[in-house]
């Protein structure tokens, strides 16, 4: 295990403020790879390549040798059953959301050895018809989440946990009409804090203002890497023990 203390996964595509951005947090960063099967819009994207469970880090059975190596560095690499490839849903084997007692995805295109794992650390599974689940939704404070997706608004509300929903809006993805809230949102757990980071500007986000009001009165703390609007750039991975 390496013996720095924070670490990230993130796209290979991350921008060189971005990452001034994230070393000037205390973060190293290391870059995924690019997955030549999927949408170029997302090909580099961490929670589709990678779920941490706990300690675990269960990854595509694809992952090429060098980057599967370097994750080993951190923390124990499982390898998963489904290879990520087009069409949807068979590349969001991993885009699941785990709360900590709750495991929510697409339960047809969950990775059998994930789901396993998950059952055997005796998380309430729930099914849910979002596969794009980590994508749509970011949770950020152990009962507090973030999510354009009204399903998973109505799954987790009923769970009882705290939830700010808005409609999608002008989150960038490239390509597309819209990118995901939660693909622009990462909890990052430290030993001495719990920080979310926001890919972009908040003000250039349609509902930044509601949003930062959100984390206020959770007692949040946000950083913003970057600038211009939000990007969904796939939620970071934090590679902290």
């Amino acid at each position: 295990m390496s013996s720095a203390k924070l670490a990230l996964l993130a796209d290979y595509r991350t921008s060189d403020r971005e990452l001034r951005d994230l070393e000037a947090l205390g973060f190293r960063v290391f870059p995924t790879d690019k997955v030549t099967t999927l949408y170029p819009a997302v090909d580099g994207h961490p929670d589709l390549q990678v779920f941490r469970l706990e300690d675990d880090l269960f990854v595509h059975p694809k992952i090429s040798p060098s980057l599967e190596k370097e994750l080993s560095l951190w923390l124990p690499v499982r390898k998963g059953e489904r290879s990520l490839s087009l069409p949807y849903p068979r590349h969001v084997a991993f885009n699941a959301l785990d709360t900590g007692a709750h495991f929510l995805h697409r339960l047809v295109a969950t990775d059998p050895r994930l789901l396993e794992a998950v059952k055997a650390r005796r998380r309430e599974v729930i099914p849910v018809k979002q596969g794009y689940t980590r994508c749509s939704c970011a949770q950020v404070s152990d009962r507090a989440f973030v999510t354009e997706d009204a399903g998973i608004a109505k799954v987790l509300t009923k769970l009882h946990y705290t939830v700010f929903y808005r409609p999608p809006s002008n989150v960038v993805l490239e390509g597309f009409e819209h990118g995901f809230l939660g693909g622009a949102l990462s909890r990052i757990p430290t030993a001495d804090r719990d920080l979310i980071l926001i890919t972009g500007d908040v003000h250039q986000y349609a509902y930044g203002r509601e949003l930062l009001e959100f984390f206020a009165l959770h007692r949040i703390e946000a950083a913003c890497v970057g600038t211009g609007p939000l990007k969904d750039r796939g939620s970071l991975i934090s590679l902290c023990p």
